[in-house]
Formats: C-alpha cells, structure tokens, sequence
C-alpha cells in the first residue's frame, strides 16, 4: 500500500478524533504532535473526562469526515475488541506506546480491508460471467449456481448486519452508562470548570 491508514481513537482513547493518511516514507510526527494538542483542546472543552464527544459536543466527529471516522472505529471495536482493550489500558500508562500499537493495528486493518475488496471484486467478476453464460445457453445447471452464489452474498450480508446492530446496541449501553455517570456527577463537574475558570493556576 502507498499509504498507511492511522487511525486516531476517538474521546476514549484521547488520542484525537480524526484518522490521518501518512505516506509510508514520513518521518515526520508533526501530525501526531497536532492531533495530541487538539485532543488538549478537546478536553478543557468537553464534557467529564473529556467524553463531550461522545455526547454531540465539542471535540465530536463532525464535517464530512465524521461519519467515515465513526465508521472505521467501530470497524476495529468490533474486530480487534481485545487488542482495542489492550491499548486502551496501555494509555494510562504509556500514550506514545498506546498510539504505536493502535497505528500498526489500523495498519493492519488497512491491509485486510484492501484484500477484502479484492477478494469481493474477484466474486463478482466470477458472478458476472455466470450470468453472461447463463443469458447465453439458459442453461439450469448455471441458473442453480447463480441463485446459490446471491443466496450466499445475501446471507453474509444479513450476518454483518446482525453483527453490526449488536455492537451497536452495546455501544448504546455505554454512551448510557457514561451518560447516567455524568448526570450523577454534574454538581462536582460544575464546581470543578467553575473553580478552574475562576482561579487559573498561577504562573511562576
């Protein structure tokens, strides 16, 4: 692949919302370094924890690119569910380490889409040519695999759906459950913005 996807987990990772292409030569990690001090930003804007984004606020997927970034990240949730828990632990820890395991794992999930793509174009060209057979000699046999070939995409199609849909509805529970947290603590939210916006730290 000529380029790398890095993605950058959402509000919690806090590690940026956006998902940056960088040619596989860059050296640079001024990218990196700018995504850290908007997630900074993001943070003394957002909501407890700096999970405002996570709640349609500042700091939020928004603009043309939010939905693709929603939907890459939900991707590797539900793929890597183990290897995301593994980085997520390890960023309490260890950011940049955190964000060295996260870009090789988008790395991989770059390539298996790209062969994923392959491999589907592959079918429908092998599809195709059935169906061109078919309109040719009307043959049944060829009707037959026809059908079980659609039959089999259809399935799979339904089973991602499924798939999707659960992991859905557990992300709803959570974005619940931080929801409830941050109701709970609104009191002690308050006081702490007000108190930090009314006393800044003083600079020596």
């Amino acid at each position: 692949m000529n380029k790398v996807m890095l993605l950058v987990a959402a509000g919690m990772f806090g590690l940026g919302t956006s998902i940056v292409f960088a040619d596989d030569s860059a050296t640079s990690d001024q990218p990196a370094k700018k995504e850290m001090k908007e997630k900074g930003r993001g943070e003394r804007r957002g909501g407890p924890g700096g999970e405002m984004g996570e709640m349609g606020g500042p700091g939020g997927d928004r603009g043309p690119g939010g939905d693709n970034q929603r939907m890459m990240m939900d991707r590797m949730m539900m793929k890597y569910p183990k290897e995301m828990e593994e980085i997520k632990k390890l960023r309490e820890t260890d950011r940049e380490a955190a964000k060295s395991k996260l870009d090789e794992l988008s790395k991989k999930a770059g390539e298996e889409m790209k062969a994923e793509r392959e491999k589907m174009q592959a079918e429908r060209e092998k599809v195709m040519e059935m169906v061109k057979a078919y309109q040719k000699d009307k043959d049944p046999k060829v009707l037959e695999q026809i059908k079980a070939k659609v039959t089999e995409q259809y399935t799979q199609r339904l089973e991602n759906m499924k798939k999707k849909i659960e992991f859905d509805e557990n992300n709803i529970k959570e974005r619940k459950a931080k929801y409830d947290e941050a109701v709970a603590n609104k009191d002690q939210e308050i006081a702490k913005r007000l108190e930090r916006m009314t006393n800044p730290p003083k600079m020596d």
